[in-house]
């Protein structure tokens, strides 16, 4: 909520993802994702207008996963990850953009545990 954003003055948005990702041996993966939600922005800088509505993102990533408890099946992970995510519709929804592009790369740090 409130992020400060390059289109608008701060931006809110709340998603839904749904993706799949493909192992490459033992931890090297791609990754894409279709994501969904509603975003607000408020005080364009463009327009000064404040804009809402649903938005779209599709998102690309490669990475690899380091297991901290090889050869078990439940574990703790960490993942980084570097790609790109790029807005399907954003223009729209959040006014006019002036010029600047609506892909992003981008980096992760996902941390978690395998059941």
């Amino acid at each position: 909520p409130s992020v400060s954003h390059d289109v608008v003055d701060t931006i809110d948005e709340y998603m839904a993802s749904v993706g799949y990702r493909h192992y490459f041996g033992k931890g090297l993966h791609a990754e894409v994702q279709y994501l969904a939600g509603y975003v607000w922005g408020r005080d364009n800088l463009v327009d000064g207008k404040d804009y809402e509505g649903f938005v779209q993102l599709a998102e690309a990533n490669v990475g690899y996963r380091f297991d901290f408890s090889p050869g078990s099946r439940r574990g703790f992970y960490v993942m980084p990850q570097f790609g790109y995510i790029q807005g399907l519709n954003e223009e729209l929804i959040i006014g006019p953009r002036n010029g600047k592009d609506d892909t992003f790369w981008q980096g992760k740090l996902l941390v978690g545990y395998r059941f």
